[in-house]
């Protein structure tokens, strides 16, 4: 039963951020534990393998962890997809005293890994799996999905995001302002897409509805090429 994938209310659906380690991973607040289990193992396999960066910080926010939930996570999650757990964070004292009981890491990653310690400039994020309803991810430079994007599923970056497979989720492309940026879709099938501060509206009347686009900002208009613009 997948109960918990549907879930549309934001603050019931996990949140992954792109950061200096690798990810950050933030978990809702609001399902119960049975559907955050549900929503962890939706998650792309691959989605925790980066480019750059070491691993995962699992952010709690201010939920307090069962054991059950801690041990479901880490046998159902953690241990099957080899995912490297930096830290198990927690504004909850209940949830910071389980994960030092049972031996992790509850604190921020070492200071070692501080902006002032890394590469200059974000590195791509890069997902090999398409994200389901349910799904945000959030990364402070490119993202490229080597899948399909969902209805109900987001991606918001700062830089420009490539999505291999169908584009019918939501992408904000640029969300800092920025407009050397683009979104790519392998096949255009989404209401809506912004690239910087410009939103694109789009329906299936739309000569270039379910083709290959790369829609971009020029002279401060958005520009959509289609088919075989790469010729």
């Amino acid at each position: 039963m997948q109960k918990g994938v549907e879930i549309r209310d934001p603050s019931s659906t996990i949140r992954i951020k792109g950061t200096g380690y690798g990810v950050r991973i933030v978990l809702p607040e609001s399902p119960s534990e049975e559907e955050l289990l549900e929503l962890l193992l939706h998650i792309p396999p691959q989605a925790c393998l980066f480019p750059i960066g070491e691993g995962a910080v699992l952010d709690f926010q201010s939920r307090a962890c069962s054991e059950d939930l801690l041990l479901g996570i880490l046998q159902r999650v953690v241990w099957p997809r080899s995912i490297r757990v930096l830290a198990w964070t927690s504004s909850n004292g209940v949830t910071q005293a389980l994960v030092r009981k049972a031996g992790l890491r509850a604190d921020e990653p070492s200071p070692a890994l501080s902006p002032t310690h890394l590469p200059e400039g974000p590195g791509a994020l890069v997902l090999y799996n398409s994200l389901r309803s349910g799904q945000n991810v959030e990364h402070c430079g490119d993202v490229v999905l080597w899948g399909h994007l969902n209805a109900g599923a987001e991606i918001l970056a700062a830089g420009s995001v490539l999505v291999a497979g169908r584009l019918k989720g939501i992408v904000h492309a640029g969300r800092d302002g920025r407009k050397d940026v683009y979104v790519f879709a392998g096949s255009f099938e989404t209401p809506q897409v912004r690239v910087g501060r410009r939103l694109c509206y789009a329906d299936e009347t739309m000569t270039w509805w379910q083709e290959t686009v790369l829609i971009t900002v020029e002279d401060e208009r958005l520009i959509v090429r289609e088919g075989h613009f790469l010729e």
